[in-house]
């Protein structure tokens, strides 16, 4: 199973919620479904399986996602190492067939002559390519054959992205990163700093569990609008019979109040 997942801030309001002793249950509830894939509901109290059942949809939901995540990493893994043993091949029969071939009049030694031509040559076109401008950085998304092209501090940003722990815990690809930190720059509104992008992100996220759409599906809708994120409220109208993760929550927080009380009351 995962090492990593997302907790929700509203999991921890929710929790605290429940009487002491039923909150390491609860805790428990979900680490086990989430790290161990053990669904232990039938051993919690009924406050504690309240909560614990009212999260389990966006907990499957970031299961599924890990999971379609793992086994496409997997399967390109896969294609790269076949394309490289087949490069090999062709390069080893390349060699053979240099190797076997007489020697041509073009693969001589050049002449004194030549040899001046040849660095005249090189001279020019170091002159040349000196004075031009150095290119920006072209970064290869990874689905598809589309390139995205980033700037410098684009490309820094995009770095520091993926190595930060928080982003990291979200498993969103690279290639969707790259691809959003482009759309930004091209709407003229670039991201300036990381907080941006995990704004950005968690609006995807709530997005994602509130209508059920990819991320790819919903930066089309963002795109197709030039927004400059995409939120559940923007939404509405597409889904209305489909609640945000936040109502979600905040429900199961209300229930479990209402039982609490309940209980106290008996």
């Amino acid at each position: 199973m995962r090492d990593s997942f997302v907790f929700y801030k509203s999991y921890y309001e929710a929790i605290e919620l429940l009487p002491k002793s039923q909150r390491a249950d609860a805790y428990r509830a979900i680490f086990e479904f989430m790290f161990n894939g053990n669904d232990i509901t039938d051993e919690l109290k009924d406050t504690a399986k309240a909560i614990f059942l009212m999260a389990k949809p966006t907990l499957e939901a970031s299961v599924k996602k890990y999971e379609a995540g793992k086994k496409g990493a997997e399967a390109k893994k896969a294609t790269s190492k076949a394309n490289d043993k087949q490069s090999t091949k062709q390069g080893e029969g390349t060699l053979a067939s240099k190797e076997e071939a007489p020697l041509q009049a073009s693969d001589k030694q050049p002449t004194k002559q030549n040899a001046s031509n040849v660095n005249e040559n090189v001279n020019v076109n170091e002159n040349v390519n000196a004075n031009k401008e150095p290119p920006s950085i072209v970064s290869p998304l990874e689905r598809g054959e589309v390139s995205v092209h980033l700037s410098k501090t684009s490309q820094r940003l995009l770095e520091q992205a993926l190595g930060d722990p928080q982003i990291k815990a979200t498993n969103v690809e690279e290639g969707f990163l790259r691809r959003l930190i482009a759309y930004r720059a091209s709407i003229k509104h670039p991201f300036k700093t990381l907080k941006g992008i995990k704004g950005v992100l968690r609006d995807f996220a709530d997005s994602h569990h509130a209508t059920g759409k990819s991320f790819d599906e919903l930066f089309e809708i963002m795109s197709e609008r030039e927004w400059r994120t995409i939120k559940p409220e923007y939404l509405q109208n597409r889904n209305k019979a489909k609640p945000s993760v936040v109502e979600v929550n905040r429900f199961a927080a209300q229930r479990a109040i209402a039982m609490r009380k309940e209980m106290m009351n008996v």
